[in-house]
């Protein structure tokens, strides 16, 4: 019998590394330094698989920071025709038309807008048009973009 239980264990035994300590692949990462190094069969396969991921996350985050941080003063020398209320107004409905919130109107939320609104054109006329308005080539229609549309409108 001796000192150990002969029943088995109930509870996780205790673990005096951290999970921190260690990389996905399970190798031990001392806190001075990390392991991986970014030529690892690890890391390139990551970098492939996620940067398309990455871009797109990072190029919605700064839309929807310069969405934030714009000021009205600039778009009113673009656009002297407007109020600051107007712009705020548009601004508003800007931001109510994108529906997923990252600053940016993208092709399916123009295309779910003209369903709701009755329009009957072809994809591919509604895909020409997008291209035409979003003029950074971004895959998404800005709001300088946007009120550019209205303008013209």
């Amino acid at each position: 019998m001796g000192c150990s239980p002969s029943f088995p264990r109930k509870y996780r035994p205790i673990a005096y590394e951290p999970q921190c300590r260690f990389t996905d692949t399970g190798r031990y990462v001392d806190s001075q330094r990390t392991v991986t190094s970014p030529t690892s069969f690890f890391h390139i396969i990551h970098t492939y698989l996620w940067e398309k991921f990455i871009s797109e996350r990072k190029r919605r985050h700064e839309a929807k920071a310069r969405l934030k941080d714009m000021k009205v003063g600039q778009l009113l020398s673009q656009f002297p025709m407007w109020t600051e209320q107007d712009i705020l107004d548009f601004k508003l409905r800007f931001q109510m038309l994108d529906l997923n919130g990252d600053g940016l109107l993208d092709e399916n939320e123009i295309n779910q807008l003209l369903d709701e609104l009755g329009d009957t054109s072809t994809n591919e006329e509604r895909r020409q048009r997008f291209i035409e308005i979003d003029t950074d080539e971004s895959d998404g229609v800005d709001f300088v973009e946007f009120l550019k549309v209205v303008l013209s409108v």
